[in-house]
């Protein structure tokens, strides 16, 4: 099975890398959003692709992300 890629599993394996003495929350939680937002731009800009599936409570959840094969680029990915 393959490993999932999403903000959380990310932004966990990022930030514990670079900061591996010390724990402060409000770094961790500023540096989460960070990467939730780059990811949200990387969606919206058609880079990446969610994959969706139900949740307990039923309703559609991003559980996985794919590079979409059929980008084309017509703006940088990272302006607004």
């Amino acid at each position: 099975m393959k490993d999932t890629i999403n903000a959380y599993v990310i932004g966990d394996q990022l930030f514990f890398k670079a900061n591996k003495s010390g724990f402060d929350i409000k770094k961790y939680e500023a540096f989460k959003r960070k990467v939730r937002k780059q990811f949200n731009n990387l969606e919206e800009k058609g880079f990446l692709k969610a994959v969706k599936a139900e949740s307990k409570k039923g309703k559609m959840v991003t559980v996985d992300y794919e590079i979409n094969e059929n980008f084309k680029r017509t703006t940088s990915l990272f302006d607004k």
